[in-house]
């Protein structure tokens, strides 16, 4: 995964302009919840577990229903930061940066994939929490998605 994510990367950099931004949105292995199947998941699962658990929930119906999973990139904000330094990148996890406090403080609804939150994300709100584990949350990178905005300066 670590590999077809560098590859990926370094092929995006050779399209992208001198001082041009990139922005890259991905699903937060770490989070134990698994968006295209739907599935909660412990935290960076491996694809035969996410296929299995997906057969024995009967969520996957058949092997060509998994088949897609052999392609996903299992990947977490911690090993994409690792990549992104190795090619000297400038990055901004703007999910951390914004759209996590904003998960978190209950604005607006959250997404019909993520409603298995909000009632122990409102409790926290309640309890005066939600400052704690939003500091918590980044610190251990554990949020549902990762948005970047990445520079590239040659």
């Amino acid at each position: 995964s670590m590999e077809k994510f560098s590859t990926m990367m370094r092929n995006l950099l050779k399209v992208l302009k001198p001082n041009g931004i990139l922005y890259l949105e991905f699903p937060n292995y770490r989070f134990p919840f698994e968006p295209h199947t739907k599935m909660i998941v412990p935290p960076l699962s491996s694809k035969s577990l996410i296929k299995w658990l997906g057969k024995r929930r009967k969520i996957l119906k058949e092997d060509k229903d998994a088949e897609y999973i052999d392609e996903l990139n299992i990947i977490s904000p911690g090993r994409a930061e690792q990549t992104f330094r190795s090619l000297a990148l400038r990055f901004q996890n703007v999910y951390e940066e914004q759209k996590l406090p904003e998960l978190l403080s209950l604005q607006r609804p959250l997404s019909d994939r993520y409603q298995f939150l909000s009632k122990p994300l409102s409790l926290l709100k309640c309890m005066h929490l939600d400052r704690v584990l939003l500091r918590m949350l980044k610190t251990i990178d554990l949020y549902p998605s990762v948005s970047y905005l990445i520079t590239h300066e040659p």
